[in-house]
């Protein structure tokens, strides 16, 4: 397939004969105006790993292999993603339903290499009033700090708020320290009048509702 002019973009990114640097260099063709996309696709690779590490790293880090120029291109992919998420929504303002809130973690999260804490706050009708990126930790753990959540959303006169986090290692399931700490959270803000209505986790474009599935305290 290599250099197989005939096939377009989207039957090579398809393709399951396609190699990384194959779909690859098929992007940055799309993207940049690269004369030797295929190249730069293997020389990305491997200093950087995969397809998705380099979509989800900054034009500085790709700016060493490609220049600048096709770095900032290739670099503004994820951007459109995140946009593409949230124009998923029937109204990127309103939560309504689980379904919903799974697009608008979604949008959030995606492409994030470190665990963000997010607690989205709404009205008595599920308008988003404000959505704040609480914590930011490592690959493997973020702090929620429970004080802060309850003071912002004091500060915008939250009626309920969604917690969010990602777990960018893989799975989406809840650690043991994840129910612990929303339960403190829950309890905390249901102490100030304030409903905690779900904890939702995202992982690898999944999602994981910690309401649905009980790991929520009464």
């Amino acid at each position: 397939m290599k250099g197989d002019l005939t096939m377009n973009t989207t039957e090579i990114l398809t393709s399951t004969t396609a190699t990384e640097a194959e779909k690859l260099a098929a992007i940055i063709r799309t993207f940049t105006t690269r004369r030797d996309p295929v190249t730069d696709a293997e020389k990305l690779l491997s200093n950087l790993g995969t397809i998705k590490t380099i979509i989800e790293s900054p034009a500085e880090a790709l700016a060493p292999f490609i220049g600048r120029a096709a770095a900032d291109r290739l670099s503004s992919i994820l951007p459109v993603i995140r946009m593409y998420r949230s124009l998923e929504m029937i109204d990127p303002q309103q939560i309504p339903n689980r379904h919903e809130l799974e697009k608008y973690c979604l949008a959030l999260t995606e492409g994030r290499q470190r665990e963000g804490f997010y607690v989205i706050a709404v009205n008595a009708q599920c308008k988003v009033i404000s959505t704040k990126l609480i914590s930011e930790g490592s690959t493997s753990e973020v702090g929620a700090y429970p004080r802060e959540i309850a003071r912002f959303a004091l500060d915008v006169n939250a009626h309920s708020v969604f917690l969010c986090h990602n777990h960018p290692g893989g799975t989406c399931a809840p650690s043991s320290e994840d129910i612990k700490s929303t339960a403190q959270i829950k309890r905390m803000l249901s102490g100030l009048g304030i409903l905690t209505l779900d904890h939702m986790i995202t992982a690898n474009g999944k999602t994981y509702s910690m309401a649905q599935h009980g790991d929520m305290p009464n």
